[in-house]
């Protein structure tokens, strides 16, 4: 698994985004089984809703992205996994 440490001073990413926030609803084992970072979580994040079609996930989110991204996060559903078996 891939930290991400940042300094308040610098900018994330859309996909650094999307491994933050589907981290905190709970999501990250379901964005592991689908790709890793990035990919997973890209892909956890479109699934509930919460990126939509953006082709350059690479780029820095401004302050207006993030907003939007946080309010849709707000309407989804926290994810609980207390185990599980492949």
């Amino acid at each position: 698994m891939i930290e991400i440490s940042r300094s308040p001073a610098d900018q994330i990413t859309r996909a650094e985004a999307a491994k933050i926030i589907i981290s905190y609803l709970g999501y990250a084992p379901l964005a592991e089984m689908q790709g890793s970072y990035p990919k997973g979580y890209i892909e956890q994040a479109k699934g509930l809703g919460i990126l939509e079609n953006v082709l350059t996930y690479g780029i820095p989110i401004n302050a207006e992205g993030l907003n939007k991204i946080l309010l849709k996060a707000l309407t989804c559903p926290l994810q609980y996994i207390k185990g599980f078996i492949l």
